[in-house]
């Protein structure tokens, strides 16, 4: 067994936003919708709490712990129970969130325009809308991936008032 050569790839870059990569993508949605509102929101959890798409994507209103030791209360990879803290950007943020008028009853979170849960190839959607305008703010080009919001350079969250939390690395596939 140990003869069998192993199979060899280039291991792809990790790309990681900079401040002024996710201050650009902020500040694409229109605030005046309730899908800019909503995807406001949601790209700033996102980038604060450094959740994953499918964690977020499955976060509930009942999630959302607000007030004295605020926190994001999520499900994880393996089914593990994980709290994440919540900055006081991301507090406002949610708190103005919760307070809009629910679509259809919906339960979750971030629901679709129908009022059901937002799927992953939704999140990527609403990521596709932004790239053009984002471009021409900052360097970098092209495509983004749903998981690169939550990876940023060490001490690079938009705000430091939480202790520094170093995200777990993303395995590369060949």
């Amino acid at each position: 067994m140990l003869a069998i050569p192993s199979k060899r790839c280039d291991k792809r870059q990790l790309q990681f936003l900079t401040r002024p990569e996710i201050e650009a993508i902020l500040a694409c949605p229109d605030r005046s919708t309730w899908l800019g509102r909503r995807d406001h929101t949601l790209l700033l959890l996102a980038a604060q709490t450094g959740l994953r798409v499918s964690e977020i994507i499955d976060l509930d209103r009942d999630s959302v712990m607000l007030g004295h030791g605020a926190h994001v209360r999520c499900v994880g990879k393996g089914r593990k129970e994980r709290s994440t803290p919540l900055t006081k950007v991301a507090q406002q943020a949610l708190r103005g969130w919760l307070n809009e008028p629910r679509k259809r009853g919906a339960t979750a979170l971030f629901p679709n325009t129908h009022g059901g849960k937002l799927s992953a190839d939704g999140v990527q959607a609403l990521l596709n809308k932004y790239p053009n305008r984002r471009a021409s703010q900052t360097k970098r080009h092209g495509h983004q991936t749903p998981s690169e919001p939550r990876r940023y350079p060490r001490g690079g969250r938009l705000r430091t008032d939480l202790p520094h939390r170093t995200p777990r690395r993303v395995s590369t596939r060949c």
